[in-house]
């Protein structure tokens, strides 16, 4: 078996805290999976990283299941079903919202026609820990990504995104 390469695709770094979104257009189609990476402070403890592609952010064409600790010994898992986006939580009080929180979210066969993608979002910070398997119900290729937060980028948050071969 090939050993997985990650090639950059694309990268952004925020500067001030004024924006709640950033999209990556014209996804490069000569990989097989996708690999977004996002690290940075949470702004306000309730606020929400989310994803959807193609534009795609009603309809609820996103499902998953969680499972997730809040850093202690408090674990619990439970069904998203349907969603419009796929939510990434990790945010559990406001004294964990000062604290760097690393996000990857995996994409698997993501230029394939005529098939759901599956995908994983795996989250680990201060405030606990989050896996996230699910699908997105678009069976065309996926050739944008779009990141938002329910409040704002904090200063200096990175997000970074590679196609994967092997």
């Amino acid at each position: 078996m090939a050993t997985p390469t990650f090639d950059l695709l694309g990268e952004a770094t925020i500067s001030g805290n004024a924006t709640n979104s950033i999209t990556f257009n014209g996804l490069d189609q000569s990989y097989k999976d996708l690999t977004i990476s996002y690290t940075g402070k949470c702004t306000n403890a309730s606020d929400q990283l989310r994803m959807y592609f193609n534009g795609v952010s009603t309809g609820g064409k996103y499902g998953g299941t969680v499972a997730e600790n809040d850093g202690t010994d408090f674990f619990r898992a439970f069904n998203y079903g349907t969603m419009d986006k796929i939510y990434s939580s990790y945010n559990y009080s406001d004294s964990k919202s000062d604290k760097v929180t690393s996000i990857w979210f995996e994409v698997f066969n993501y230029t394939l026609s005529g098939q759901r993608k599956p995908f994983i979002t795996k989250t680990a910070g201060a405030a606990g820990n989050t896996l996230m398997v699910g699908q997105v119900a678009n069976t065309g290729a996926l050739t944008s990504v779009t990141l938002d937060y329910t409040g704002n980028f904090a200063d200096g948050a990175t997000v970074s995104i590679y196609g994967v071969v092997g």
